[in-house]
This record gives C-alpha cells, sequence and structure tokens, in this order.
C-alpha cells in the first residue's frame, strides 16, 4: 500500500497517527470525484473497496456514515461560518476596489500625457 504525500508529511514531522482515511483515499488523486452528482454511484462502489481494506466488514451503506462533508453554520462551526461569510463579502469588495484603483492609474496615466 503507497501511502499519500499528506499522510507522508505528517508522519515525518509528527509520527504516525492511528488509522484514519485523508482526502485523496476517498477522492483519488487523479480522477477527483465529488460527493454529489452523476458519477455517485461508482464512486460509492470504489469508496466501498477502499474502506473495505480497514474495514473488513463494512456494508453498502458504510461510506454514507461519513460526516465531514458539511455545510458551515452558526450553530455546528460558528468561526468556520463567520470566516466563509467575512471571506465571501470580503473577496468581492477587494477585487472591485483593486480594479477601481488600476482603472484610476490607466486613467491618470492618459490625462497626464
Amino acid at each position: 500500500m503507497t501511502l499519500s504525500l499528506y499522510r507522508k508529511e505528517t508522519w515525518r514531522h509528527y509520527g504516525p497517527p492511528p488509522a484514519m482515511a485523508v482526502c485523496t483515499d476517498c477522492h483519488g488523486t487523479h480522477d477527483i470525484a465529488r460527493v454529489s452528482g452523476a458519477d455517485m454511484r461508482q464512486m460509492k462502489i470504489k469508496l466501498l473497496k477502499r474502506c473495505s481494506s480497514c474495514h473488513p466488514g463494512a456494508s453498502e451503506n458504510f461510506p454514507d456514515a461519513w460526516l465531514s462533508h458539511y455545510r458551515p453554520s452558526f450553530t455546528i462551526a460558528p468561526m468556520v461560518f463567520i470566516t466563509e461569510q467575512f471571506y465571501r463579502i470580503m473577496l468581492p469588495i477587494t477585487i472591485v476596489g483593486i480594479l477601481f484603483l488600476v482603472l484610476l492609474d490607466i486613467w491618470r496615466y492618459y490625462k497626464n500625457r
């Protein structure tokens, strides 16, 4: 079994953790899969095969128990929710502000010619 880059780096710095799944275990490296969509059935088959390597008695519904893919809310993860909302507001404002400054600079350049 080959180790993912995440595991190699984590082990190098902190020593081996207890057995745990990381992103590339479920989503793959080059064939990254979404948690929903048209390929969901195919992904669940691959995921069950992967889960069975550590959980031999895993049933067909075993991959559905993974709860890490949730939408943050103020009640579940308040800091993640607040940070996400902050970035959703500030990122467009910052981009518009930078574009405005670039346009002002271009305007000033042509006005002073």
